[in-house]
């Protein structure tokens, strides 16, 4: 064969080689997902992780005790709250909700809330009460839709200590009320979350707020650092409480739509979900698609005076679900000598 033949055989060679090749590479590009489905679509860019940075109290009361309660209100037209393990007399009280609406619903349609003490000594009406925004976030399911976060406080003749509290959304747009929930955008809106009561009351505590926490972003893993209220000493109890939304999808269907895989811990220490000693999430919707958690966090604040002055909460989501802290308040019992 002459010296010709040879190079253009070796160069057909070649060029089957690299198609070859390239074929090989698409297929393989092909068969290989994204990092996940949701990142490519519109409106459900995760970042990977935010920082909050630094929450400070935004209620402080010394001389005090906490107790709380929450009620989903998904499709509801009324809830209740029960308070129990309430000591001396009521100081202050906060109730928190939140909803999702089309649009910019004004501030009267969308953030009024009544309440109405049940039991004991039945309340003759409901109070209503006009919340103020605290925060808001995207809803996982609804593309360009966001809930919103209301804070009100509680005069102090509707609570008066433990008991059971009606809670009903005011709002004149139609909402379903069925209790049926299903996926947003399919209802009438608002769709009512759910809600939150704090009620503080005179003890030996020094009791903190926090709220505004939310983040406008879809996240992976979420970090908010919690300042601890100034106080000497060592504690003998810090009792965190944590609300918000639910770890549901709304969009998802299929096998991990309801399991609870977020792990959330404290300076280090985990607290919640797979490979803590409770196990399970603290963010499975578990009051009718709303979460309230207490956990007994005081093994997190030694070893250092940052642990002893601040509770770094990271929230990691683990691939499934969407929780939406909104808030969180701790209870400090000092340590006596």
């Amino acid at each position: 064969m002459s010296t010709v033949s040879n190079i253009f055989m070796r160069h057909r060679i070649v060029r089957c080689a690299i198609s070859v090749l390239v074929a090989a590479m698409l297929a393989g590009a092909a068969a290989t997902p994204a990092a996940s489905a949701e990142e490519v679509s519109p409106g459900y860019t995760f970042q990977d992780t935010v920082n909050h940075g630094i929450a400070f109290p935004t209620f402080t009361f010394r001389g005090a005790s906490l107790s709380s309660g929450g009620t989903g209100m998904a499709a509801r037209p009324q809830s209740a709250i029960q308070i129990d393990n309430m000591t001396g007399r009521v100081r202050a009280s906060y109730i928190y909700w939140s909803y999702l609406a089309h649009g910019s619903p004004s501030a009267m349609e969308s953030s009024r809330i009544s309440m109405q003490r049940s039991h004991p000594n039945p309340a003759a009406q409901p109070v209503e009460m006009q919340g103020e925004l605290i925060g808001n976030w995207p809803v996982c399911g609804v593309v360009g839709q966001h809930a919103r976060v209301f804070r009100a406080q509680v005069p102090g003749s509707v609570v008066t200590g433990n008991g059971l509290y009606l809670i009903s959304p005011v709002s004149p747009r139609p909402s379903a009320s069925d209790g049926n929930a299903s996926v947003p955008g399919k209802k009438w809106l608002p769709i009512w979350y759910g809600a939150t009561l704090f009620v503080i009351g005179t003890g030996s505590d020094v009791v903190a707020l926090y709220d505004g926490i939310t983040h406008d972003a879809n996240w992976n893993r979420l970090i908010t650092t919690l300042r601890l209220p100034a106080l000497p000493g060592t504690y003998q109890t810090v009792l965190l409480h944590q609300f918000g939304h639910g770890g549901g999808r709304s969009d998802r269907t299929g096998r991990d739509y309801n399991m609870s895989k977020e792990i959330t811990s404290v300076n280090g220490f985990a607290i919640a979900g797979p490979g803590s000693p409770a196990h399970d999430s603290d963010w499975n919707g578990n009051l009718y698609g709303w979460n309230l958690s207490k956990h007994d966090v005081v093994r997190a604040t030694v070893g250092s005076e940052y642990n002893r002055t601040r509770l770094r909460i990271l929230l990691d989501r683990n691939g499934v679900g969407c929780p939406r802290p909104i808030g969180a308040a701790v209870a400090i019992t000092p340590l006596r000598p």
